[in-house]
């Protein structure tokens, strides 16, 4: 082999390793983009309008288009307050480079209701440009350490039945539907119960 050609593979080979090095950090970047954070009461404002666009790109046909575009901002102001508040609740906002693109809460203790008993996961919503990013992973993979150090066994939540990318979502995270809660009037109080065993 001429120097010429092995130098221009070495310098291939030297390349390639950049690409890879490069790729990599972009992944560990990428993961660090997205910041998980405690609500405050400041927030509320700012979570009423995102869950008013969350509803908006998510659920338009299961719930009444008055309840998307006549939106109670004041009223979900207010219920975000309590939930800030409270301190049997774990309120987290998602920001990516500075901006809310999601949130999540659970209860802090396990809980009976509907006769499940586990830790609930009350509420996780992220704006669509950012779902399937890997971000509802890392918010179970907070959720289930949350749960081993505090030594509870499951958690589970709901999901209504028609919003079927979630259902799809939460069963790929490990969630076995154990209930349907169907047959209402309006769609958008139809439900399924998903249990997760931590």
């Amino acid at each position: 082999m001429s120097y010429m050609k092995f130098e221009a593979k070495l310098t291939k080979l030297h390349l390639q390793d950049y690409l890879d090095v490069e790729y990599k950090i972009g992944l560990l970047w990428r993961a660090y983009m997205y910041v998980f954070r405690n609500a405050i009461e400041e927030d509320a404002k700012g979570l009423a309008r995102l869950r008013q666009k969350v509803w908006s790109e998510n659920y338009r046909g299961i719930f009444h288009d008055e309840m998307i575009d006549n939106f109670d901002f004041d009223m979900h102001e207010l219920k975000f307050l309590n939930q800030i508040n409270d301190p049997e609740i774990e309120m987290f906002i998602i920001e990516n480079d500075g901006n809310q693109i999601g949130y999540f809460s659970f209860n802090t203790t396990a809980q009976e209701s509907m006769g499940m008993f586990g830790l609930r996961l009350i509420s996780l919503y992220i704006l669509y440009e950012y779902q399937n990013k890997g971000i509802g992973t890392k918010i179970f993979s907070h959720i289930r350490k949350y749960c081993s150090d505090k030594n509870i066994l499951n958690f589970y939540n709901t999901c209504n039945m028609y919003n079927f990318n979630a259902i799809e979502f939460y069963k790929k995270m490990g969630g076995i539907v154990i209930f349907e809660d169907s047959g209402h009037e309006n769609k958008f109080e139809n439900q399924v119960y998903l249990e997760y065993i931590v």
